[in-house]
């Protein structure tokens, strides 16, 4: 309540403002509908939150939901760039510790440190297209975001840090964003078509309803699965069982793409790194 002995104009202006806030409010989703979740998704994508708005997302990935067909593949893309962004980033430390030994175990560390997070989006992203592929997917993969705000371009930290210089806080700080948001954005560009090519990506994102084939979207996600299968080589985290049961899932995508060279080059390059060593 407004006390009295403000100034009638006080008043009114502030009862004007609680008006139209709760005009507001009662405009939009109930919270934690699934229209909500929807929006938030939307909203903290378009923000750079990416991992809210995978969060807002995975209420919204079970079979049969009125969001389900649009939630999945934006969630897939979303958890695939993310756990790129940090390998990516892992990468360029591993590379720092061996360019600079006297820093080599504050390199290292922070080495360990991306790969924990690229573990856990990656398996979030297994057990994403597991769900996906359970919904049984129709013949047109609804992309229901955005073109991603990332830039193509090399991240210039990272190359900074590959050659074993110290980055700062603001430095590393600028490395994790730009990794993800290019993570993120060359995951888009894979799943409409247009792998590492922008400005085709760019141009398919901006028609209206955007859809993609379903074999051109389980195509990218095949690559995603085995490119993400590597954080689990014995030369990185060493973890066989994650890496086996990514390349499996890639190989099941795969048995739904139709043959071309492409298809059948990335199926034998599977079956060789599942076959047993020696």
């Amino acid at each position: 309540m407004v006390p009295a002995s403000f100034p009638s104009s006080a008043r009114a202006a502030i009862c004007l403002c609680v008006a139209l806030a709760l005009i507001s409010c009662a405009s939009g989703p109930a919270p934690n509908t699934p229209p909500w979740f929807w929006q938030a998704a939307q909203d903290t994508y378009r923000t750079g939150d990416y991992l809210k708005a995978i969060d807002h997302l995975e209420p919204l990935i079970a079979p049969g939901g009125e969001f389900t067909e649009r939630a999945q593949p934006f969630r897939l893309v979303l958890t695939a760039g993310l756990a790129r962004g940090y390998i990516d980033l892992a990468e360029a430390f591993e590379a720092g510790a061996r360019m600079n030994e006297k820093a080599a175990t504050e390199f290292r560390r922070r080495m360990n440190v991306y790969r924990s997070q690229a573990n856990r989006r990656a398996m979030t992203f297994a057990e994403s297209f597991l769900a996906f592929e359970k919904t049984g997917p129709g013949a047109t993969i609804p992309i229901a975001f955005p073109y991603p705000s990332g830039n193509p371009l090399p991240v210039a930290e990272l190359t900074k840090a590959g050659q074993g210089i110290a980055l700062s806080e603001t430095e590393l700080a600028t490395a994790e964003r730009r990794s993800i948001e290019r993570a993120i954005l060359m995951a888009a560009c894979a799943a409409v078509g247009a792998e590492e090519d922008t400005a085709k990506a760019q141009q398919i994102f901006s028609g209206q309803n955007v859809t993609v084939p379903k074999e051109t979207f389980l195509l990218a996600m095949a690559k995603q699965l085995h490119a993400l299968s590597q954080l689990y080589a014995p030369a990185k985290m060493n973890e066989p069982d994650k890496f086996k049961l990514l390349n499996e899932r890639a190989l099941e995508a795969l048995k739904s793409v139709p043959e071309t060279p492409e298809q059948k080059a990335l199926m034998e390059k599977i079956d060789k790194a599942l076959k047993p060593k020696g």
